[in-house]
């Protein structure tokens, strides 16, 4: 019986892991794809990324509510965002991924449920190899297993 559970609790979470990666990788796509900048403006995103630079090295510390405001206002600043890298905006890498996953649940809100749906998803994977531990382990408990050998007996 242990040995039945455990299959089906190991089965379960090979396809909650599928299933999240799927949602991560299709998610990731329909970003990308809704956020592809047109490459005939390039001159204007260029003075998009010159904008966001200074917004973010603004010395009264306001800079990011700003450009958390032009991301989220500007559909072609949120494209120039989302395919520009941290270091070129000067912002290390933990505001700019906070903001470029702002910027796909305000332009691009399918890709963020799926985004959020398979992270969602990958935070339970763990939980099931507790549960495999723990059924192991009740399963294979000397003391428990004799206390439910006198429990069957007549």
């Amino acid at each position: 019986m242990a040995g039945r559970t455990v299959e089906a609790l190991q089965k379960a979470k090979a396809a909650i892991e599928t299933r999240a990666e799927r949602l991560l990788m299709d998610g990731q796509d329909e970003a990308r794809r809704a956020l592809s900048p047109d490459p005939s403006r390039r001159f204007l995103h260029d003075r998009i990324v010159d904008h966001m630079i200074g917004l973010v090295g603004a010395s009264d510390g306001s800079g990011m509510v700003k450009l958390r405001q032009l991301v989220n206002d500007d559909g072609e600043a949120a494209q120039v965002f989302a395919n520009a890298k941290p270091y070129l905006l000067r912002m290390n890498a933990e505001n700019f991924n906070k903001l470029h996953f702002e910027v796909i649940e305000r332009h691009v809100p399918d890709a963020h449920k799926k985004l959020t749906a398979g992270a969602d998803l990958m935070a339970l994977a763990p939980n099931y190899d507790k549960a495999v531990n723990s059924v192991r382990s009740s399963f294979y408990n000397p003391t428990i297993a004799a206390k439910a050998k006198l429990r069957v007996q007549i």
